[in-house]
């Protein structure tokens, strides 16, 4: 049996197998550990601050997720615009687009950015690829406030 498996023992084959058990063995930790409160109300404790000029100390930073309102392209239109906001005491960090497809739309997202015209909006583009049926898409905006 062994004499079978031998040839084929080679470090490249090793380390492979080590790295799918690790990687493996990650995935179910991180699944079998789920979170207390959703995504949209977890809070994240900072450490401490460092003494650098114009750092402040902070406590905790609650992020939130403000979806837009969703909008669609019309029967054969090939573009639709969305956006979606923080609320005045928040910072926008991130954002992105859902798409979702219908009538043998293609979405394909052109855009995904925070707008220029307000630094607490985000913007997306997203275009009917094919010219077929509608494309529904909803932006939204990850909120940092403290």
């Amino acid at each position: 049996m062994l004499s079978m498996i031998r040839p084929r023992l080679s470090y490249a084959n090793v380390m492979a197998t080590v790295a799918m058990f690790l990687a493996l063995g990650g995935t179910s930790l991180a699944v079998a550990q789920e979170p207390d409160e959703p995504a949209s109300e977890r809070s994240a404790e900072s450490t401490e601050t460092s003494d650098a000029q114009g750092a402040e100390e902070v406590d905790a930073v609650r992020i939130a997720v403000r979806d837009g309102l969703d909008a669609s392209t019309d029967e054969g239109s090939l573009e639709v615009t969305v956006s979606a906001k923080c609320e005045e005491s928040e910072i926008l960090t991130g954002g992105g687009v859902r798409t979702i497809d219908a009538d043998g739309s293609k979405p394909v997202v052109q855009s995904s950015h925070p707008s220029s015209d307000d630094p607490r909006t985000w913007t997306a583009i997203v275009a009917n690829a094919n010219g077929n049926g509608k494309v529904t898409a909803v932006a939204y905006a990850l909120c940092a406030s403290g």
